[in-house]
């Protein structure tokens, strides 16, 4: 039914672009071409008009326009097109238009004259008609166009609902759909140093960046995720590492997937990953708080570094499972 429906709103659409074009080539003919002149003056019935008095040819059926030739009195015209009292006419090699008042009346060029202005209101009634279909067929692409962006709001609204029901359910799912669902939501994930009870800064805890949270804290389906033992997520997350799937969160630019484990592995464990190792911390000893995660993005890139990042973390995972 759905492609039923698709099939017949393509028709209406190719339908509606057809008058367009075809209007667009009809509106490209000018009475005040002259290469279009050129063409109509070589056809085999040749009409010719002889001036009855001095005359002049414009450029156009308008006394407005100068003149671009001068005629006598009995200089013979050939006759091309008519156009609201005003012959389009050939004089030697000028092309132009002359004023039906300075022309011999004779049946033949009257019933020429005649025969074209009948043309004339054909084509007229012809363009008018086709003005009126390409009105119709404008509604018609409009209404078209605004159903299919109804229906692509639909399917998102309904895309939604389904991601959302998804995620109701995370915990029954398997961690990798609960990581690819996770992995879809958008987010910040932000540090800052948290004062303990003890009055010292315990570095980089994942909690708020300024006046936003961080998605571990404020999303409830990421805080569903953490309720899980650490024997089930901790070696799935290690695992993580290596993953270079582009996510919907970010942090200072877009995180990758690998980068996202290791800052939910810092979350659980309340220690950021370059304290792991004496030798991470002795490279970013003399660089920003913010060179870390560019750091983080190189270690994670090379093969050997990643193997030794993921041995750190199942390290600690080993004195601290629960």
């Amino acid at each position: 039914m759905d492609g039923d429906y698709k099939r017949s709103m393509k028709k209406i659409l190719f339908i509606a672009i057809t008058f367009f074009m075809f209007l667009s080539l009809y509106s490209q003919q000018s009475f005040y071409d002259i290469e279009n002149m050129k063409k109509l003056s070589t056809n085999s019935n040749k009409i010719y008009g002889v001036t009855v008095m001095n005359a002049k040819i414009r450029p156009a059926p308008t006394p407005a326009e100068e003149p671009i030739e001068y005629l006598d009195l009995l200089d013979t015209v050939q006759l091309i097109d008519f156009y609201e009292g005003y012959w389009a006419v050939k004089f030697n090699d000028t092309y132009g238009y002359l004023s039906e008042l300075f022309l011999e009346h004779t049946p033949k060029i009257e019933k020429l004259r005649d025969s074209l202005m009948v043309e004339k209101q054909f084509e007229k009634a012809v363009e008018l008609e086709i003005k009126q279909l390409n009105d119709k067929a404008k509604v018609l692409a409009d209404w078209y166009n605004d159903s299919l962006e109804r229906i692509e709001e639909e399917k998102r609204v309904v895309a939604d609902k389904i991601f959302y029901r998804k995620l109701d359910n995370l915990l029954k799912l398997s961690l990798e759909n609960q990581w690819e669902l996770l992995t879809n939501i958008e987010g910040f994930v932000g540090y800052i140093e948290d004062e303990s009870k003890k009055g010292k800064h315990e570095e980089h805890i994942m909690c708020s960046c300024g006046d936003r949270k961080g998605i571990f804290i404020e999303n409830k389906y990421w805080q569903k995720f953490f309720t899980q033992p650490k024997p089930l997520i901790v070696p799935f997350l290690i695992d993580k590492m290596n993953d270079t799937t582009q996510t919907n969160l970010y942090k200072h630019i877009i995180l990758h997937g690998g980068e996202l484990a290791v800052y939910g592995l810092e979350f659980i464990y309340k220690k950021p990953w370059f304290n792991l190792s004496k030798d991470y911390k002795k490279k970013l000893n003399n660089y920003c708080c913010f060179y870390e995660d560019s750091y983080l993005g190189l270690v994670l890139s090379n093969k050997d570094e990643l193997v030794k990042l993921q041995n750190h973390w199942k390290a600690l995972y080993k004195k601290k499972p629960k």
